[in-house]
């Protein structure tokens, strides 16, 4: 009966309350037998798993478990292998397109400086000019007077 035990073995590992995309369908660990999901359920990390696969995060965020995939109930995520999920791997890709908002933003702002800075450079450039005229001026008024 090493067979019926390396099997029992195998359902202990699964933890009970797990939740597994099994054949396009989410199944939940119950009493060392896998059940259709037929409604949400909470995790304790607070993130809550839909019946069609999706997760929503505690912060809002959707991902779906593909085959294979599975959520313990403590919320933490594997992949078909059962190796642990790296939501990193998430939150770097959303790192990156908050990082990627932030450049654009930066980037605006860079123009709209450069834009008040040419405005300045125009306002500098057209004072500069209207004092070399005043300045023409009064020479020729000068030079005028020595006539």
């Amino acid at each position: 009966s090493a067979d019926s035990t390396g099997g029992s073995m195998m359902m202990s590992n699964t933890a009970e309350g797990t939740m597994m995309m099994k054949n396009g369908k989410m199944m939940v660990m119950k009493s060392g037998t896998w059940t259709a999901m037929d409604q949400p359920m909470m995790c304790a990390d607070s993130c809550k798993v839909m019946p069609d696969g999706q997760v929503i995060m505690k912060d809002g965020e959707k991902m779906t478990l593909k085959e294979g995939e599975s959520i313990a109930n403590d919320g933490m995520m594997m992949d078909a292998t059962g190796k642990m999920m790296d939501m990193k791997m998430d939150m770097g890709s959303k790192m990156v397109d908050t990082a990627g908002k932030m450049m654009d933003s930066a980037n605006k702002m860079m123009d709209k400086a450069t834009d008040k800075m040419k405005e300045a450079g125009e306002k500098m450039k057209d004072a500069g000019n209207k004092m070399v005229d005043q300045a023409k001026d009064k020479a020729k008024d000068a030079a005028d007077k020595m006539k």
